[in-house]
């Protein structure tokens, strides 16, 4: 069966092919084919052949320099600047990195304008607890002030109330002598 993507330039290979033609792993083909949803297709021999685009086929950009063969120490007329893909692939590696740096940087300043914002609020909780300590503890000096006063009014109030009671005694021991005695009492000097 052939379909329009099957005429252009291209061809099938299987995955060994591919990763011999590209100087990759054939786990690495396999995954490339995946990533490019290169269409599949069984073959009678039992491996599985990939629709590969002629562009596709040539060697990674990844690796520019292919494994060292004896005919390719021999010649030393080899042009070995970087190819258009290797030089685009180096741009967008450095724009990729550059990227990543940037957001580095966004997520650090973000990260110390929070460390700040933290250490802030920690040093005002600081301040806080350091003045509740001291109402806790003028809290506590009134509260020892009002006690001893509330101390020094019970006494006041248990004397008060004992006189009351020794002068209702005597008041009572005076209504019980009768008038008389009251007079003769009082003429006397006596109580």
């Amino acid at each position: 069966m052939m379909d329009a993507a099957d005429t252009g330039d291209g061809q099938w290979m299987t995955y060994g092919q591919l990763a011999e033609a590209r100087q990759i792993g054939r786990r690495a083909a396999v995954r490339l084919a995946q990533r490019h949803h290169l269409r599949r297709q069984p073959g009678n021999d039992g491996s599985v052949r990939v629709w590969v685009p002629a562009d596709m086929a040539a060697s990674s950009p990844f690796r520019p320099f292919p494994p060292a063969t004896p005919e390719a120490d021999a010649p030393a007329d080899v042009d070995d600047t970087p190819t258009a893909d290797a030089t685009s692939f180096q741009a967008m590696a450095l724009a990729a990195l550059e990227d990543a740096l940037r957001s580095a940087d966004a997520r650090a300043d973000a990260a110390i304008a929070l460390a700040g914002k933290l250490a802030s609020e920690l040093a005002d909780a600081g301040d806080r607890s350091e003045r509740l300590a001291r109402d806790l503890a003028d809290a506590k000096g009134d509260l020892s002030f009002i006690r001893a006063a509330l101390d020094r009014t019970q006494a006041e109030a248990r004397a008060a109330r004992e006189r009351a009671e020794a002068l209702q005694r005597e008041d009572d021991a005076q209504k019980a002598r009768g008038l008389l005695a009251r007079l003769r009492a009082a003429v006397r000097g006596e109580r």
